[in-house]
C-alpha cells in the first residue's frame, strides 16, 4: 500500500499529530524507511521522533541514548528514537514504549528531518498510538482496534498468527556463523551497522571476522530463532587490535563497551545478557560462552550486539567470529567422527583454522595448520554431550609434528550450563612423578 514519503529539496520535512490524550503505558508504533536502500551515513540525516506538551512550541526527543552508558542500561535498553539509514534502508517496525514524560492530556507527535541533501528520502506507514495489544503483538503484528472499537487487536505479519501472532511454523533453533561471506550475512541476520567482513582487527577465531570501526552506531542484530530449549550463546572477540596508529585502535572508556543483548518482541524492547568491558580482549582474542537467560527462551527470539557510543570511524574497534546460539537438550550420549568425506559439522560448536587432509601418512584427518592464515585459534569444540554414565571415556587418535617438535595440545572439558557457573579444566591434571 502506499505510505508518507519525504523526498525533494522542498524545505522542512516533518509531519505532526495533532493534541492527544497519553496515558501511562501508551506506545507509539510505526514503520520507518530512512533511504530506501541507499548507504547514507551522516548523522545529520537522521529522522527523529519528538513530542511536545506546549502545542509545538518546543520539541523534545521521545527518548535519548542514556548515560553514562552502561550503568544507565543496566537491564535493558529502549533506543534513542533518532534512526539512521544504515538501520532502516529495508522497512522496519519501531515500537517506542511513551515514557512518563511524554504522559498529559495535550501530547503531540512528529517525526522530523532537520537536514537532508535532495536525494536522500524517508517514509513512514502504519503509526499508531495508544495502548498496547497483547504482548505487543510480539513484534510481528500491527496493533488495531476490534470492529466495535471495544479491545485491540493484533493484525499479524505473514507467518504469524493467533491472539499475539506467534510463528507458524518453528523457526531455526541455532546459529551458527563463521562471518566467511555476505551470503551467510543474509541468511543469519537482519542487519549489521557499523561493521563490514574482513581482518581489519587482526585475526579473532579464523579468517575473517565481522569487525566494527565505522562513525555511527554499531550493532549486529540476527534474525529471530526459536530459542524455547536453547542453553547458551557463545562467539570469539577482540576489543580492539593497538591503542593507536592501526585500523583498529583498543576502546578506551565504559561507555565503548559492547552489550549482548536479546528481545522477544522483533526488536522493540532489548535486555541485556552481559557486557564486554572496553579493557578486556585487548592482546588477544578471547571465547566468551553465556547462558541464555529464561526470559530470552521463548519461540521467537534474536540477539544483537551493540555499543552504545564510539568516537568516530577507525575509532574504539572491536570484531566478533564464529558466533554460536542453540544448544538444545536432549543432548546425545556420544559422538563419532571420522572426518570422512569431511567434517560433520553438526557435531561440532567450533573447529577453527583446521581443514579435512591427508596429513603424515593418514587421509581424512583433520589438519590443524596456517593454510588458512596466519595468527588466531586452533581448536575444535563438541556440541555438548550427556556423558553423565560412569563409563563413558574420549577416544582419538592424535599427531603432533609428525615427527617434528610442535607445541602441546591440550583436551578440555567444560561442565554445566555453559556460562552458568560451569567449568573449564583438562580432563585429566598433570602428576607429579611417582605419584
Amino acid at each position: 500500500g502506499d505510505a508518507l514519503v519525504f523526498s525533494g529539496n522542498v524545505g522542512l520535512r516533518y509531519v505532526t499529530t495533532r493534541d492527544l490524550r497519553v496515558f501511562a503505558g501508551a506506545y507509539v508504533i510505526f514503520d520507518l524507511n530512512v533511504g530506501c536502500g541507499s548507504n547514507f551515513s551522516s548523522d545529520q540525516y537522521n529522522v527523529q521522533l519528538q513530542y511536545s506538551l506546549d502545542h509545538g512550541a518546543t520539541w523534545t526527543a521521545v527518548s535519548t541514548l542514556c548515560s553514562p552508558w552502561p550503568s544507565c542500561a543496566a537491564s535493558a535498553t529502549i533506543d534513542q528514537t533518532s534512526y539512521r539509514a544504515g538501520l532502516f534502508r529495508n522497512w522496519r517496525r519501531v515500537v517506542v514504549p511513551l515514557p512518563s514524560k511524554t504522559v498529559s492530556n495535550q501530547t503531540r507527535f512528529r517525526w522530523y528531518q532537520s537536514s537532508y541533501s535532495s536525494d536522500y528520502t524517508w517514509a513512514i506507514d502504519n503509526v499508531y498510538i495508544g495502548a498496547a495489544c497483547p504482548n505487543l503483538c510480539n513484534g510481528h503484528g500491527r496493533c488495531r482496534s476490534t470492529a466495535n472499537r471495544t479491545a485491540l487487536m493484533c493484525k499479524c505479519d505473514a507467518g504469524y498468527a493467533g491472539v499475539d501472532c506467534r510463528p507458524v511454523a518453528p523457526l531455526a533453533s541455532q546459529l551458527v556463523e563463521s562471518f566467511e561471506s555476505e551470503a551467510s550475512l543474509a541468511k543469519n541476520w537482519i542487519s549489521y551497522e557499523g561493521g563490514a567482513i574482513g581482518t581489519n582487527c587482526g585475526a579473532v577465531a579464523s579468517g575473517n571476522s565481522l569487525y566494527f570501526t565505522k562513525a555511527g552506531p554499531r550493532v549486529a542484530e540476527t534474525k529471530d530463532l526459536d530459542m524455547s530449549r536453547a542453553t547458551f550463546v557463545s562467539f570469539f572477540i577482540r576489543m580492539g587490535l593497538t591503542s593507536s596508529g592501526s585500523l583498529c585502535p583498543f576502546p578506551s572508556q565504559s561507555s565503548e563497551n559492547v552489550a549482548l543483548q536479546y528481545s522477544t518482541n522483533a526488536g522493540a524492547q532489548w535486555t541485556n545478557v552481559n557486557f564486554i568491558p572496553y579493557s578486556s580482549y585487548r592482546s588477544s582474542p578471547g571465547s566468551i560462552t553465556w547462558a541464555i537467560p529464561a526470559g530470552a527462551q521463548t519461540a521467537s527470539t534474536r540477539f544483537r550486539w551493540y555499543q552504545a557510543s564510539n568516537s568516530g570511524q577507525n575509532r574504539d574497534g572491536w570484531a566478533i567470529d564464529n558466533v554460536f546460539i542453540g544448544g538444545n537438550p536432549p543432548f546425545a550420549t556420544s559422538l563419532s567422527e571420522t572426518f570422512v568425506p569431511d567434517i560433520h559439522s553438526a557435531q561440532w560448536v567450533d573447529y577453527l583454522n583446521s581443514r579435512v587432509t591427508s596429513y603424515c601418512g593418514r587421509s581424512n584427518a583433520l589438519l590443524f595448520d596456517s593454510s588458512r592464515g596466519a595468527g588466531g585459534l586452533r581448536l575444535i569444540a563438541s556440541q555438548p554431550l550427556d556423558v553423565a554414565a560412569n563409563n563413558s571415556f574420549v577416544q582419538f587418535t592424535l599427531d603432533v609434528g609428525c615427527g617434528k617438535a610442535s607445541e602441546t595440545v591440550s583436551l578440555q572439558y567444560t561442565s554445566g550450563i555453559p556460562g552458568s557457573g560451569s567449568i573449564t579444566a583438562f580432563v585429566r591434571d598433570a602428576c607429579a612423578y611417582g605419584s
